[in-house]
Order: structure tokens, then C-alpha cells, then sequence
């Protein structure tokens, strides 16, 4: 898998999303020392976008809305990491973040975001 292409497809898709397209500052910065790895592409995919969606809809308020994808290697390790300027979650809510149906996206789906609480449960079931 080249991680970079998968992150790059990621991104294009939530160009479909105008609140995304038009209301987010997305900065990349990739290291090219990131090794092509064997994995499930599908997998990987599910992963990165459910974050980079997670990571999009907690800025929906916000009045800064920037988003930053970074990946490097450190220690043997392939690294990403997906930063947002959104609300955070708030330490209550910390524990149960990969419990099924748990969200913390109440909104009505339409002027704010709605989450079903598989998102992040989906995220670590397939990293298991």
C-alpha cells in the first residue's frame, strides 16, 4: 500500500463534502522516507476516513476550521497523525470513545452533524 495515495483518495472524497471543500484549511505534509507496506487497502481506507471525518465534523463550529495530515517513520514505525482545531472531547467522554454507539454528535444530520457511535468502534475493531 502507498500510504500517501490512500491519504491523497481520502482527502478527494471529502471534497464531495461543500462544508469540507469550501470551509477547510487542509494542510499536507507527507515524509518520502514512508516505506509502500502490505496491508488490506480497504481496511485502511475505512480507517482514515472515518478519522478524517471525525476530524471534519468536530470543526463544524469552530471558528478556525484547519486540518492537518501528517505521516513520518520513527523508530521502524510508520506514523500518521490527524490534527483538527475542533472542540475536542471533553475527559468524561474519553473512556467510552470505542464503545459502540457512543457519539457525541447529536446534531440533526443536516445543519450539524450526527454520528451513529460505529465510526471510532469501526476504527478500532479493524485495527485489532
Amino acid at each position: 500500500i502507498d500510504l500517501h495515495h490512500l491519504l491523497r483518495r481520502e482527502v478527494e472524497f471529502l471534497e464531495t463534502d461543500l462544508f469540507f471543500k469550501h470551509k477547510i484549511e487542509t494542510h499536507v505534509s507527507f515524509d518520502d522516507q514512508v516505506p509502500s507496506f502490505w496491508g488490506t487497502y480497504t481496511d485502511l481506507s475505512q480507517i482514515f476516513g472515518n478519522l478524517l471525518r471525525n476530524a471534519v465534523e468536530a470543526m463544524h463550529d469552530c471558528a478556525k476550521k484547519e486540518l492537518r495530515i501528517t505521516t513520518y517513520v520513527k523508530d521502524n514505525d510508520i506514523c500518521v497523525e490527524i490534527q483538527d482545531t475542533g472542540c475536542g472531547i471533553p475527559e468524561a467522554g474519553r473512556a467510552t470513545l470505542f464503545d459502540p454507539f457512543v457519539t457525541s454528535k447529536v446534531g440533526d444530520g443536516k445543519t450539524s452533524p450526527q454520528g451513529t457511535g460505529l465510526g471510532l468502534y469501526m476504527v478500532y475493531q479493524l485495527l485489532k
